[in-house]
């Protein structure tokens, strides 16, 4: 994202020096919420009191790694603008609305951990929507560099999702939003329908951050009851698709044990948004889920990219 530091802070209420102390992920999500909302058919008058839900998913923090190396630069708004927490306050405070506000950090899942409490804050309280926002910037090198030091960095620069080329992912920056309504709500404004969602774990892996293939299918199988869906009517799945050598497999196996055998008689295609604009790590869900709901009101799904030789996966 270039120049992140131009931001109309004066938009939403917010002195030059509070918007300088702010962690950039926090005005970006200000911008897309307030646009989000307005695509969804949301007036910014009728808002002030509403009962909009904000739930972000975020998992990186690199601004209080800049800002706590030089003591002059901190300021009275340095605590609230290089807080996480701050980053869902902020748009509940700056748009007035008084539904749940937090943020979810379950590292490359946030958004859409964020996206399934959404659903359910949607679905329990009434409230007149939930919004799913999410954001990730690069600002700093020891983030960086801890990411490479266990070789989960593509020394390529590319994410080769699902190549036999596969080296690790390279990482991305972006934030996005989507506004969760009930459809008698949403009516003509609907742009995809959230028919049913699920989270696990994936308990004991060979360690901390590998994946685990028999956890990834129940996750599948439960969305897909939640959602009653079939799983050989599947057309189109958007997967997680970092591009290492050893998630891919592991991802595309889970896949075909549960979405494949007899039943299919038509291909499934896996989408991945990580070749068109790489990991956004805490955000990779939203793009995801953006890139899948633009793919079904157009009736077309991009190519993914850097992809030659599949043996890998197969």
């Amino acid at each position: 994202i270039d120049a992140p530091e131009q931001f109309d802070a004066s938009y939403f209420g917010i002195t030059a020096p509070e918007a300088r102390a702010m962690d950039p992920q926090q005005r970006l999500l200000l911008e897309v919420a307030n646009d989000g909302l307005a695509d969804a058919g949301f007036e910014r008058s009728d808002l002030m009191g509403s009962s909009v839900a904000v739930l972000v998913g975020q998992a990186n923090n690199d601004w209080i790694q800049m800002q706590s190396w030089d003591l002059r630069k901190v300021s009275p708004y340095t605590a609230t603008g290089m807080s996480a927490s701050i980053s869902a306050a902020r748009i509940s405070y700056a748009l007035g609305l008084k539904g749940a506000s937090y943020i979810i950090d379950t590292a490359c899942s946030s958004a859409l951990v964020a996206l399934d409490n959404a659903a359910t804050t949607l679905r329990r309280t009434h409230c007149l929507a939930a919004m799913n926002a999410a954001a990730n910037v690069m600002m700093s090198a020891s983030t960086y560099i801890s990411f490479s030091k266990p070789r989960m960095l593509s020394p390529k620069g590319r994410c080769f999702t699902f190549d036999a080329s596969a080296d690790g992912y390279v990482r991305g920056e972006g934030a996005g939003v989507v506004v969760l309504r009930s459809l008698a709500d949403a009516g003509n404004l609907t742009r995809a329908v959230l028919r049913g969602v699920a989270v696990n774990q994936d308990g004991r892996s060979s360690n901390l951050t590998s994946p685990n293939g028999p956890s990834q299918q129940a996750v599948v199988l439960s969305a897909l009851s939640e959602a009653a869906v079939l799983p050989h009517t599947l057309d189109l799945l958007e997967t997680h698709g970092t591009g290492t050598e050893l998630g891919d497999p592991i991802e595309v196996g889970a896949l075909q044990a549960v979405l494949g055998g007899p039943a299919r008689i038509k291909p499934l295609f896996l989408s991945a948004v990580k070749t068109d604009i790489g990991h956004l790590e805490g955000g990779a869900g939203i793009a995801g889920l953006l890139k899948l709901a633009t793919s079904l009101q157009g009736r077309s799904l991009p190519a993914n990219l850097h992809l030659r030789d599949r043996k890998s996966v197969v």
